[in-house]
């Protein structure tokens, strides 16, 4: 059974006014908690994603460490630099340059 809801302004007229000042003090309640409920869940995506993206950068970050200190193979680790002996002192070449 559904209510009418005229009925309560019939039974007492003066009460009407209040009705409606109370409905509209409910309604504007219910914006302002919907509104700080909208404000905390976008600053809670928010604050995930800056977790997410820091989690992210560390990850990058030591993959780089981790693939930069890799031992090189063999095969360049023992390479053989020439050296010369000019006046007193050697001179190496080919140190400085990479694996052919």
């Amino acid at each position: 059974m559904v209510a009418d809801p005229s009925r309560f302004d019939r039974a007492n007229p003066a009460l009407s006014g209040f009705h409606w000042l109370v409905g509209g003090v409910v309604t504007v309640t219910a914006a302002m908690v919907a509104t700080l409920l909208a404000l905390v869940f976008a600053a809670t995506v928010a604050l995930g994603a800056v977790i997410v993206g820091g989690a992210l950068a560390a990850w990058a970050v030591a993959f780089r460490v981790r693939k930069a200190t890799r031992l090189r193979p063999a095969s360049t680790r023992t390479m053989v630099i020439e050296a010369r002996k000019v006046g007193h002192s050697w001179v190496a070449y080919g140190w400085d340059q990479t694996a052919r």
